[in-house]
């Protein structure tokens, strides 16, 4: 079964943004101390949402919100 994900990520208006925005994410998480283990991505995807919706007004769904029946690390 293949994995939905939110249009908007692919859309050529915004990939540059997305791009920006995860390495954001990356380095804000790598600061606070947050390691890359079991269920880094539901942080990740928490604080990306965030900053979309803050930052850029964005709302973007995450991939567990896309894929509600699927258990997701």
């Amino acid at each position: 079964m293949r994995l939905k994900h939110d249009e908007i990520e692919y859309n050529e208006k915004y990939i540059e943004l997305f791009k920006k925005v995860n390495k954001e994410v990356e380095e804000l998480l790598e600061e606070q101390g947050v390691e890359k283990t079991l269920g880094y991505i539901h942080i990740f995807d928490s604080k990306k949402k965030e900053i979309l919706k803050n930052k850029y007004g964005i709302d973007w769904k995450t991939t567990s919100e896309m894929n509600p029946d699927i258990l997701l690390d």
